[in-house]
């Protein structure tokens, strides 16, 4: 029998309204068979139009250059909304389940970001492929080039198993994440080698992979260009592990301090 994600309407419309009926498990399918599934059209092109020019705005403010955006920045626009939205925390919440075998932590959030590629800093953040710390990322492209270096989605697809001890997952990343593995595999050699898989993306619709899973990155874009993504990440595998939450105390604690002292 086909399962399908529903769940109750939000005031997040129609962006969240599109994901009500998303068939989970051909998605999950998808994902196990290729690395990569897509919900399309999810965005208007009002709706589109609207994100795009939010995105100029953030690149214009930071002179034109690489701009990210987190949690706290996006708070009441489109994509915190939607973060933070029934339909897309439930479309993700059942892809984990699917995908991982069992059901995220009732801790968990959908965490946002915008990020933006533009000028000689973005052209410097691409390439740099990695592991997610969350098992599930949704990327919704906001604005693409139509022409030269697109900064394509590059990666890997389901490199490794969801790892059973937190320990384990922060081995891979000292392995894989370190500057001299980095330069390595965006290496125009490695690359020749070993060739990612290479997918380009349409502004609007919904690619969901597992971003814990995938080793992934983006091709390089044009300086004069801006290549505008929104991410969304669910479902961290470690969440209740001690070592992980011994980090995150670190974390908070010299964000603090580091607060208290300006």
């Amino acid at each position: 029998m086909t399962q399908r994600h529903t769940a109750g309407m939000s005031e997040v419309m129609p962006i969240a309204d599109s994901l009500v009926h998303v068939d989970v498990r051909s998605l999950a399918d998808s994902l196990g068979r290729t690395g990569v599934g897509m919900v399309p059209g999810v965005v208007r092109p009002d709706e589109l139009l609207a994100l795009q020019t939010f995105a100029r705005d953030a690149v214009a403010s930071n002179g034109d250059e690489y701009a990210y955006l987190t949690q706290d920045a996006l708070a009441g626009t489109p994509i915190g909304d939607l973060a933070r939205s029934q339909e897309l925390t439930g479309l993700l919440s059942s892809l984990y389940e699917e995908s991982v075998g069992t059901p995220p932590s009732p801790q968990e959030a959908v965490h946002p970001a915008l990020r933006c590629l533009s000028g000689l800093t973005g052209t410097g953040q691409s390439l740099r492929f990695h592991f997610d710390s969350y098992a599930i990322t949704a990327l919704l492209p906001i604005a693409i080039p139509a022409t030269g270096n697109r900064g394509d989605f590059l990666y890997y697809p389901n490199r490794r198993p969801v790892r059973r001890r937190a320990l384990m997952n922060l081995t891979d990343k000292v392995i894989y994440q370190n500057p001299a593995t980095i330069r390595l595999i965006a290496s125009q050699r490695f690359r020749t080698a070993r060739p990612p898989r290479r997918l380009q993306l349409t502004p609007g619709n919904l690619y969901l992979f597992c971003g814990y899973r995938t080793l992934h990155g983006n091709d390089r874009c044009d300086p004069d260009q801006i290549r505008a993504t929104a991410l969304f990440h669910f479902g961290d595998p470690h969440l209740e592990s001690p070592l992980v939450r011994l980090m995150q105390r670190r974390v908070q604690r010299r964000a603090a301090s580091e607060s208290a002292s300006t």
